[in-house]
């Protein structure tokens, strides 16, 4: 295997090689970053088809460039990195992977990707979404909705769960988590925020630890109460929130079908710092 690719097996040795690097773009590189850290933190790992696996990218002096993560459900998680490292980062996860479904990344790199993987394995990667890195270290809400930000109670459990649902069916999002059990984790872990306007009626949850940033999603308002600001002004609350306290930097992910979400975000202080691809094998 080329020494351009150094295969991990433990969250921690990972990092203490990669994690520099990702944090030149954590906003970009915020999925592959993210499950690094909250496995090396030691959460509880939830039952996977296969263990995870972590893999860091080299220039030729040996430093480390870029790197992914396999978390052990079908998906590997992309950082930047070069794409002439692409085949032999493919070589690498085909020989640690058994069942490779998704591939996430920044563009260039998921691209250079998914054309070396089909000359290891049969199949071929078809676009799911196109996806667009959002990053803030301020925020304002220049059109405040009516009602106010509130932590999700037990009361808006079967709420959540309807919703995660939902959202999920319409971001096409992989099916390598249940929906229900995802909202389940996100009221249990005191990271799901409702607007309420005299009800529940948008959700914002707090994902990904990064250290000095959080990522925010998913973020969802039923058909039936879009169209009046609810979900905006709940971003723009909980990223001040979490600006306000330890946070560096809030980051999001918009999906490129969807170019209203992309105006909202800027308007809320979000700058644009890449676009990603999210590829199924078959």
């Amino acid at each position: 295997m080329s020494e351009r690719i150094q295969v991990h097996h433990d969250a921690a040795a990972f990092l203490a090689v990669a994690r520099a690097a990702l944090e030149l773009a954590p906003a970009l590189n915020n999925l592959a970053l993210g499950t690094a850290l909250r496995l090396a933190r030691g959460a509880p790992p939830a039952p996977t088809p296969e263990p995870p696996c972590f893999f860091s990218v080299h220039d030729e002096a040996g430093a480390c460039v870029g790197g992914a993560v396999f978390g052990g459900r079908g998906t590997l998680d992309l950082a930047q990195l070069p794409t002439d490292t692409a085949g032999a980062l493919a070589i690498a996860v085909a020989r640690e992977v058994v069942n490779l479904r998704a591939v996430i990344g920044p563009t260039a790199a998921a691209e250079a990707f998914t054309h070396a993987w089909p000359l290891l394995r049969s199949g071929h990667a078809t676009l799911a979404r196109r996806l667009r890195a959002f990053e803030a270290s301020s925020v304002t809400d220049p059109a405040r909705a009516p009602g106010h930000m509130r932590p999700a109670t037990e009361a808006d459990r079967a709420l959540l769960q309807d919703w995660v649902v939902a959202f999920t069916r319409e971001t096409a999002l992989p099916d390598d988590h249940d929906p229900r059990q995802a909202a389940d984790a996100m009221l249990d872990q005191q990271r799901a925020w409702v607007w309420d306007d005299g009800r529940a009626v948008a959700l914002a949850v707090l994902g990904r630890d990064l250290g000095d940033g959080v990522s925010i999603g998913p973020v969802y308002t039923p058909p039936d109460s879009r169209g009046h600001g609810y979900a905006s002004s709940l971003v723009a609350q909980l990223a001040a929130r979490e600006l306000a306290t330890r946070r560096r930097y809030c980051c999001l992910f918009t999906d490129l079908a969807n170019p209203l979400t992309d105006r909202l975000y800027l308007r809320l202080g979000f700058v644009a710092v890449g676009d990603l691809l999210d590829l199924r094998f078959s």
